[in-house]
């Protein structure tokens, strides 16, 4: 029996971190990660850079792929309260995509309803991507802000226009809102 390649134990792999928020995790105490490691960062592509630094996330990728490719995906903890006033845990999305030099993203929320739109915590990233000389804030607190702020659409055509508009690089769904 022989054993395995060096390459396959050297192959690159996806960069996960957790990031510390002012949420906790309601699995706190699962795993070995900190209760407020509650913010879920994943680069997929070792040819990305990654600082973390403070509040802000910056991503640099000098490549130019000809198809839109995942640079990084953002899951962060919310929460937010209920009509009865307990806390209800959500989640704010983010996934980076770049296709040739172009940066875009598709930010949004996860959340049961109905969530109230009032004491919300969530920690404010700034999101910001370079390539080569160009650096490109992608998200900043009003940004980040007015996602939050938005009540999701529960339809299945608008979650269908929501996947496609991504590939394109529209944020949003183009329901109707009352």
């Amino acid at each position: 029996m022989h054993p395995p390649a060096a390459v396959a134990s050297a192959a690159p792999r996806a960069r996960i971190e957790y990031i510390a928020g002012r949420v906790r995790c309601p699995l706190a105490g699962v795993g070995m990660r900190a209760a407020d490691a509650s913010n879920r960062l994943v680069v997929d592509d070792p040819a990305t850079e990654l600082t973390i630094s403070g509040g802000t996330i910056t991503l640099r990728d000098d490549r130019a792929p000809a198809a839109t490719t995942v640079i990084a995906d953002l899951v962060w903890l919310a929460e937010g309260r209920n009509a009865a006033g307990a806390r209800v845990p959500f989640t704010i999305h983010l996934d980076v995509t770049k296709t040739g030099r172009a940066y875009a993203i598709d930010l949004h929320t996860h959340e049961p309803r109905p969530l109230l739109r009032t004491q919300i915590a969530y920690e404010p990233f700034e999101v910001v991507a370079i390539d080569g000389d160009r650096r490109t804030v992608l998200v900043d607190r009003a940004r980040l802000a007015a996602a939050v702020a938005h009540v999701p659409c529960r339809a299945i055509a608008c979650s269908i226009g929501r996947s496609a508009s991504a590939r394109s690089g529209v944020a949003r769904c183009s329901c109707a809102r009352g």
